[in-house]
């Protein structure tokens, strides 16, 4: 019996929310130039409600109010994911790390940032967060007390997004923002996509494992791109609110595959905040997780397992 053929790919390029933005789909002939434009709105609406770095967001709007305030339908729904995941992380993944983000510098786009000469004492958050969301039919939000960043999460979303507005394309497909992937389209791929996953030192273009999916995503938290120095001491924007300081240990990155890019970008960062124990707690979750250190040794769970196509020589 022969193998199934790979078929040709066409692909779409851009970029979104600071990330090369890609859909790459099989060729069977029918152009997808709608897909395309249903992707573009998908990152522009949850940029648009929830960038940090655009003074007219939805997101700058709701912190600057002074009492309770309604804000558009994505705002809410991103805020909702974001405090649920603060609850079952237990408070691991915090957006409040804003604060401590631009306190070592990083205030602005990552590409016009400009390092700090003064080292920032450590920034723990000790208070509790509210659920912001007062009401979720009415999108009536709390009044915020912090400042918030949604980056991480808001990519999810808007991954999550544009798989909802394919569900009906007849194609099979995957949208990629930097390196965090979910599959869309109506049908599954002749063979499983083959996803890689990058080296975590900066400026490599290596992989060090290949994984193959048809369905769900694949998320990363890495600090292979947005690593500087702050007061003349390496920083990374992964923040353990819980120090107030870049976390992780060891670790340069984590990759969680699962059927909710929210969510597996989610256990992404709480994993990678993890550090030492991060696949002990993969186990005992059940989640599909590879991960590499600062010395390039690439470790997995046994979910994962099944998914792995390739590992690099240890």
């Amino acid at each position: 019996m022969h193998a199934p053929k790979s078929p040709a790919l066409q692909r779409h390029l851009g970029s979104a929310m600071a990330s090369p933005l890609e859909l790459i789909y099989e060729d069977h002939g029918a152009p997808h130039d709608e897909a395309w434009s249903a992707v573009l709105d998908a990152f522009g609406r949850v940029e648009d409600a929830c960038s940090r770095f655009r003074d007219q967001s939805a997101l700058a709007t709701y912190l600057a109010a002074e009492g309770p305030s309604t804000a558009p339908a994505v705002l809410v729904e991103v805020l909702a994911a974001a405090y649920e995941a603060y609850r079952v992380t237990g408070g691991r993944f915090d957006p409040r790390v804003r604060s401590v983000l631009e306190a070592f510098g990083y205030d602005q786009n990552f590409a016009q940032m400009v390092e700090p000469d003064l080292q920032v004492a450590p920034l723990p958050i000790v208070e509790p967060w509210e659920d912001p969301v007062l009401d979720r039919e009415l999108c009536l939000l709390r009044p915020a007390r912090a400042s918030l960043d949604l980056g991480g999460i808001g990519k999810g979303a808007a991954l999550e997004l544009a798989r909802f507005q394919l569900r009906h394309e007849p194609m099979a497909g995957i949208c990629a923002a930097g390196g965090d992937i979910v599959v869309v389209g109506d049908r599954p791929p002749v063979i499983p996509w083959s996803i890689g996953i990058e080296d975590p030192i900066p400026n490599s273009t290596d992989f060090v494992a290949t994984i193959g999916i048809s369905e769900g995503a694949s998320m990363t938290s890495s600090v292979r791109v947005r690593q500087w120095r702050s007061g003349g001491r390496p920083v990374h924007h992964l923040i353990d609110p819980r120090t107030g300081q870049p976390g992780g240990g060891n670790l340069a990155s984590v990759t969680v595959v699962g059927p909710d890019p929210v969510l597996a970008e989610v256990w992404s960062k709480a994993l990678f905040l993890e550090g030492p124990r991060h696949l002990e707690e993969a186990e005992a979750r059940g989640l599909a997780v590879v991960s590499v250190d600062r010395e390039g040794l690439v470790t997995w769970s046994s979910t994962m397992e099944p998914l792995l196509t390739w590992v690099r020589h240890q």
